[in-house]
């Protein structure tokens, strides 16, 4: 189990006090009412040290408006700290994204393509419950997609949205499962354009756009669905 957070701020030393200060005082709340322990990285060689000589499995959280800081690329920084992570430890190492604001699903999908095991809601930015809860859970290896981080979809999640028994199957093998749609024809013994129709009136359905979004809403729960039957 993860019980230690390096909680990486490379641009903590260029920082104001006030900022300094303010950083400080939201990892003195993590700490003490998350319960877990926290070690504040100000620079790339601190987290190095860090990652070579903290013992257990790691947390390592970074926060993602440092991007827009250092002028980086969400791909570049996760790239970087997955490849320091394997090569400087012999440990467990997840990585976190601490959030300034809501993400899109692209955003989301970027971050899971990199291996990010959760986002954490950014006190400042969201009632520190949420940050608290991310933090509970990202410690003890759990993945974390909250809702409350993505933004709106368009649809009304307290209304069922009624699907056919068949779109019901396509919609497991596509939102659950992550199927093309030649897969999901191959396993339904459906013509491929068939398929196409009916993906394309699930995500009218639910007023979504794309595969993505609809994958990424059923498994933050945003969406709710039922079967007509017929």
């Amino acid at each position: 189990m993860t019980s230690t957070v390096l909680y990486f701020s490379p641009t903590l030393e260029q920082e104001s006090i006030v900022e300094q200060t303010s950083i400080q005082s939201v990892v003195d709340v993590i700490s003490n009412e998350a319960d877990v322990e926290m070690v504040v990285c100000p620079n790339w060689p601190s987290l190095i040290v860090a990652l070579q000589t903290t013992p257990g499995d790691l947390l390592v959280v970074f926060r993602q408006d440092f991007l827009q800081k250092k002028h980086m690329m969400l791909d570049e920084v996760l790239t970087m700290l997955s490849s320091l992570t394997k090569f400087v430890s012999d440990k467990h190492v997840d990585i976190a994204v601490v959030v300034a604001g809501k993400c899109d699903a692209n955003v989301i999908a970027k971050m899971k393509r990199n291996n990010v095991l959760g986002v954490i809601p950014g006190m400042r930015f969201f009632d520190k419950k949420y940050s608290i809860e991310a933090y509970q859970a990202l410690v003890n290896r759990q993945s974390h997609w909250p809702a409350i981080v993505l933004l709106s979809v368009p649809c009304d999640n307290k209304k069922s949205i009624g699907l056919t028994d068949r779109q019901y199957e396509i919609f497991v093998l596509v939102a659950k499962r992550g199927l093309s749609n030649k897969q999901v024809a191959q396993r339904l013994s459906l013509a491929e354009s068939t398929v196409k129709n009916h993906v394309s009136d699930i995500l009218t359905r639910f007023g979504l756009k794309t595969r993505t979004q609809l994958a990424l809403a059923n498994e933050t729960d945003i969406i709710k669905y039922k079967s007509t039957g017929s």
